[in-house]
C-alpha cells in the first residue's frame, strides 16, 4: 500500500473552529474528532496533554482521540501525525467534572436549517427526564408542515448520547426512534441527527434563553 505525505491535522465540528473550546468530564472519555490529511496519508497519531492532573489523553482501538478529564480546569491537547511528528495541532479543553443531566437541561433550538425543506427543530429537556421537541419542514407543495410530540430521555455517559424515546403525539404520530439521536458537545451546544425522507441531516442546535 503506497500511502500520501502527512501534512495536516484535520480537524471536525466543532473543533475545526479555532476559537472553540471543548468540554471534558471527569466520567466520561470524550472524542476530539481529528484525523491525518490527507485522507490517504497513514493515519497514526501521537497525542499528548499539556497538564496530565487535568485531563489525559490517548487514541482507542478505533482509532480516535478521546480526552478524559481528571480535575476541574483548563489543559491544552496536542495531535501529532506519527509518520511526522511536525505535523501537529493543538485545542483547548476545559475541564468542567461530572457530565450530568442538568448540562443540558433546558430549551435547545437550530437557527433555521437551511435545507430544500427549511427545516426547523427545538427541544426542551426538563430536569426529570421528560422533555418536548418540535419540527417543522416544508412538504412538497412548499407548506410548512409542524410536528410535536413528547418524550423521556436517559443520558448514556459512554457515547455522550441523549437516548430519547418519543411519547405517540394525538395523531398517533411519532418518529422512527432509530433515525434519529442527540448528541453533547458542550453547555452551549448540542448535535441531532434526523432522517426527514431519505435525507439524514446532522444539526447543531443552540441553548435557548429561559
Amino acid at each position: 500500500v503506497i500511502y500520501a505525505e502527512a501534512n495536516a491535522i484535520i480537524a471536525h465540528a466543532p473543533y475545526n473552529v479555532d476559537s472553540y473550546v471543548g468540554e471534558a468530564f471527569t466520567n466520561s472519555d470524550v472524542l476530539l474528532d481529528v484525523e491525518v490529511g490527507p485522507y490517504s496519508a497513514r493515519q497514526e497519531m501521537i497525542v499528548s496533554s499539556s497538564n496530565e492532573n487535568v485531563a489525559t489523553v490517548y487514541v482507542n482501538d478505533n482509532n480516535e482521540v478521546m480526552v478524559h478529564g481528571v480535575a476541574v480546569g483548563d489543559v491544552e491537547i496536542t495531535v501529532q501525525a506519527k509518520e511526522n511528528p511536525s505535523i501537529s495541532k493543538t485545542f483547548k479543553f476545559k475541564v468542567v467534572g461530572e457530565l450530568t443531566v442538568d448540562k443540558f437541561v433546558g430549551s435547545w433550538a437550530d437557527d433555521e436549517y437551511y435545507s430544500t425543506y427549511k427545516m426547523k427543530f427545538a427541544y426542551k429537556f426538563n430536569a426529570d427526564k421528560t422533555g418536548h421537541m418540535s419540527l417543522s419542514a416544508l412538504d412538497s407543495l412548499g407548506k410548512e408542515v409542524s410536528y410535536e410530540f413528547d418524550f423521556t430521555y436517559e443520558l448514556n455517559l459512554s457515547t455522550q448520547e441523549i437516548e430519547i424515546t418519543p411519547i405517540p403525539n394525538a395523531e398517533g404520530y411519532v418518529p422512527q426512534k432509530n433515525l434519529w439521536t442527540v448528541k453533547y458537545y458542550t453547555s452551549e451546544g448540542l448535535k441531532t441527527y434526523f432522517q426527514y425522507g431519505e435525507y439524514y441531516f446532522g444539526i447543531n442546535l443552540t441553548r435557548v434563553s429561559e
